[in-house]
């Protein structure tokens, strides 16, 4: 059972219909709904020389093209009842910094980074993954800045630079969509520049 899923000890056999596990796989279909949702559609989807796909994998262009993706979170936004589902949201977020990230480093340092972050853009768009990045900081007191925090662990501090790139120590903590995605990644790896 590879697949299964457990809620407080309990095995789990439908999710969606499950009364507590289902409410965010169901509040996290709703994007795709939007999808086929003759009403929404056009708003949901574009359709370039590469086919038709979510408009949330829509490298933008334009300040109009920001404006659509802005008015596409807050139609899905008002949709899901003033919850945002995430589905699509911080992952491409996360995706489009790592291809302007990795196209600077590109031009700097003489690497071919962008070449293999555009190879997952395409696989994620063409897939129509949710993704979902470990981005946030674990927190721990909330009352106090990360910085601040009795375990230093409760945040990700750098904790030294070195001519290969910089060492982090601590944590960092997917977003809660991480539970409905198809891709788990995160914004950093051991050695990202190896």
């Amino acid at each position: 059972m590879d697949d299964a899923s457990f809620n407080r000890g309990q095995l789990v056999e439908d999710i969606v219909n499950h009364p507590e596990r289902g409410l965010a796989s169901r509040h996290a279909a709703l994007n795709f709904r939007m999808a086929r949702d003759p009403w929404h559609r056009d708003k949901a989807v574009i359709t370039d020389e590469s086919g038709s796909y979510s408009r949330f994998y829509f490298i933008l262009q334009s300040a109009e093209d920001l404006k659509r993706r802005r008015n596409l979170i807050a139609l899905s936004t008002r949709l899901g009842g003033t919850v945002v589902p995430l589905i699509y949201e911080i992952g491409t977020d996360a995706l489009f910094g790592l291809i302007e990230a990795t196209d600077k480093i590109d031009q700097d340092i003489g690497t071919h980074y962008k070449e293999r972050v555009m190879d997952f853009w395409r696989q994620a768009r063409d897939h129509d993954y949710a993704l979902a990045v470990a981005q946030t900081d674990v927190k721990g007191n909330r009352s106090k800045r990360p910085a601040y925090q009795p375990d230093p662990d409760m945040y990700l501090p750098t904790v030294k630079r070195t001519p290969e790139g910089i060492v982090v120590r601590g944590a960092k903590v997917h977003t809660p969509v991480s539970i409905n995605a198809n891709w788990l990644g995160s914004t950093l790896r051991t050695r990202v520049m190896g």
